[in-house]
C-alpha cells in the first residue's frame, strides 16, 4: 500500500518538476527542475524494483550530465528570459491546449 502511495506522491513530483523545466523563464532554475525530474524518475525505477536503473540515473543523468549543463549556464552567463507581448503566441497556446483536451477527452471516452 505505501508503495502505491509513494510512486504517485513522486509521479506527480516527477510531472510538476517537468512543468517547472517548460514554464521557467531563468535556464538555472530550469536546469535544477530537470534535476528533481530525474531524481523522481529514479525513486519511481526504485519503487518498480530495479535498483540498478535508478542508480543509474542518478549517477549518470542527475550527476554527471546535470553537472555539466549548470557548468555551461554559468559560464555563458545566460540571462532569463525577457516577457514579450504578442497575442498570437497565448491564441496558439489555447488552441492546442484545446486540442489537447479534446484529443484526450477520445482517448477516455472511447476506450
Amino acid at each position: 500500500m505505501i508503495t502505491v502511495v509513494l510512486f504517485y506522491v513522486f509521479a506527480a513530483l516527477a510531472v510538476a518538476s517537468a512543468l517547472v523545466v517548460v514554464a521557467q523563464r531563468n535556464p538555472i532554475y530550469s536546469a535544477f527542475g530537470l534535476i528533481v525530474t530525474l531524481c523522481s524518475m529514479a525513486a519511481i525505477f526504485g519503487l518498480l524494483g530495479s535498483p540498478f536503473i535508478a542508480a543509474l540515473q542518478v549517477v549518470v543523468c542527475a550527476g554527471a550530465i546535470m553537472v555539466l549543463f549548470l557548468f555551461v549556464l554559468m559560464l555563458l552567463g545566460v540571462k532569463s528570459e525577457d516577457r514579450t507581448s504578442g497575442s498570437t503566441l497565448k491564441g496558439v497556446a489555447t488552441a492546442l491546449a484545446l486540442a489537447l483536451a479534446l484529443e484526450i477527452g477520445v482517448v477516455l471516452l472511447g476506450a
